[in-house]
């Protein structure tokens, strides 16, 4: 007698769960970007993909100098120097806006999430807001301080549209530092239906009835 319970158990739970996440739970990468296509061989570049707003050295932003990230290819650098006016220090941001091309669509049904590398160098960076946007709507945002802590992933589901990407960084008091940032990853994620978590709560239920 126990030994048909069991069985049946197991055989409804496996269905249960194969319906309940459809298409498994694999992360596929759906957008990677390391700089490397960036010509620094004159010096700094910039690639059309990317749109500056201040900065002490915009327009250029990739560079492939001394740089704290595990490796010394190009990256991203987000100058965040204090300027003087009158004695009186000014801080200086800057933001990219990173729009990849072909487009990175968010589709429904899916989860995305933000991932990349990041370091200070030359002197103590300023905080460093990331985020996703959809549309040109955020969708998802964190700062941290890389003098403390690194980067998190960020992620999204529910929405659909084209992907862009926002890096701010900012200067710190009295501060002259560099943020860098390079392997700048999009990850895509299946989401299982609402109906596939009511067949699972259901099988459950189905189990407990039986062994009752």
């Amino acid at each position: 007698m126990f030994s048909h319970c069991f069985t049946g158990s197991v055989s409804t739970l496996t269905v249960v769960f194969a319906l309940a996440i459809p298409g498994g739970v694999s992360a596929d990468v759906v957008f990677m970007e390391d700089f490397e296509s960036a010509d620094t061989s004159g010096g700094n570049a910039t690639m059309a993909q990317i749109t500056v707003t201040g900065g002490y050295n915009a327009p250029n932003i990739i560079g492939n100098f001394a740089t704290n990230l595990p490796q010394s290819s190009n990256f991203i650098f987000l100058d965040t120097d204090f300027f003087f006016t009158d004695d009186v220090p000014s801080p200086v941001s800057t933001e990219v806006l990173y729009t990849p091309d072909p487009a990175v669509v968010a589709l429904p049904g899916y989860s995305y999430t933000l991932m990349f590398e990041a370091a200070g160098n030359f002197g103590a960076p300023g905080p460093l807001t990331y985020a996703l946007l959809v549309d040109g709507v955020e969708v998802a945002t964190n700062t941290v301080d890389l003098n403390v802590g690194p980067v998190v992933p960020i992620s999204f589901s529910g929405a659909s549209g084209a992907i862009a990407i926002s890096l701010v960084g900012e200067a710190t008091a009295g501060g002259y530092g560099q943020i860098q940032i390079d392997n700048i990853t999009i990850d895509e994620v299946a989401v299982p239906e609402p109906a596939g978590f009511v067949l699972l709560a259901s099988g459950l239920a189905l189990v407990r009835r039986r062994r009752s």
